[in-house]
């Protein structure tokens, strides 16, 4: 086995939880890792670093981080990883989520989260990515 087939065995999969207000990023690691998720929480400038030094099997888009941020992210996730699944959170409108496999308001019940984390990571819904070309 080469060393980077090693390295890359070893990364931890996570849900990779994004965004600017680090109260809302706080509240959904909580919410998530009380669940039992591995969750690794980071700015949009930390994003692509997080992901490249774990496994993200799931990421998390805060309500403020720009469409354009979130789609530069979401394009590198799923060039290194096509099952990558993406929820995009939102306030008062859910624009530009073309890519995500799910869509929830920042005040869904915890519940909810947890249950679509759970959905979209058993399998549940297909990927737009996989569904694609």
């Amino acid at each position: 086995m080469s060393s980077r087939a090693f390295r890359r065995s070893k990364r931890k999969s996570v849900v990779l939880n994004i965004g600017i207000h680090q109260k809302h990023l706080s509240v959904r690691e909580t919410i998530l890792s009380g669940a039992g998720f591995p969750v690794v929480s980071a700015s949009v400038e930390e994003a692509l670093a997080a992901a490249a030094e774990n496994d993200v099997r799931l990421a998390i888009f805060g309500h403020l981080v720009h469409p354009s941020d979130r789609l530069k992210i979401s394009i590198a996730l799923r060039r290194r990883s096509p099952q990558v699944r993406l929820v995009v959170m939102y306030d008062d409108s859910a624009r530009h989520t073309e890519a995500a496999d799910a869509v929830l308001q920042i005040n869904v019940p915890p519940a909810d989260l947890v249950h679509t984390v759970q959905y979209l990571l058993s399998g549940g819904a297909t990927s737009v990515a996989a569904t694609s070309g």
